[in-house]
């Protein structure tokens, strides 16, 4: 995912296809799928939006937007204000039964809380797909993630 995200090699995005296809496919099959937003200035620098390129064949949305904030070079308690930076384009789609949210890497979970925080409604469920944990991340039994 480096080589994708800071080297900018789109090339390897399509590494990620195969296998998720046969993990996706049927499962979700009926969600409407999103991705946890990238900077718009990060993204016209790398020239392709990484997460949305990795689960191009499932048709994700990139209906957020988010200021730009480099959190890799904030603290964790900093990262926990990241909802503050991001938005719905549209808020029609909280109307759908259920949507995926996807991402590519969780190192703390904020991005991911404050998307499903704005998608998340009474009439609807959100399910999550994580690429990869980082390392302060830990696994308890078969499917229980716990943050360390």
């Amino acid at each position: 995912m480096h080589r994708i995200k800071a080297l900018y090699d789109e090339s390897l995005v399509k590494v990620f296809h195969k296998d998720l296809q046969y993990a996706m496919a049927w499962k979700y099959r009926k969600s409407y799928k999103v991705c946890v937003p990238s900077s718009d200035v990060k993204t016209k620098e790398r020239g392709f939006h990484a997460v949305q390129e990795m689960f191009k064949p499932w048709d994700v949305q990139d209906d957020f937007v988010k200021k730009d904030v480099k959190q890799s070079l904030q603290s964790a308690q900093d990262r926990r204000l990241i909802a503050d930076s991001i938005q719905l384009k549209h808020s029609n789609i909280v109307h759908h039964p259920h949507i995926l949210l996807v991402d590519d890497v969780c190192t703390t979970g904020s991005s991911l809380k404050a998307c499903h925080d704005l998608l998340k409604t009474e009439v609807n469920s959100v399910s999550i797909v994580v690429l990869a944990l980082h390392t302060s991340w830990r696994l308890s039994g078969s499917l229980t993630i716990k943050k360390k």
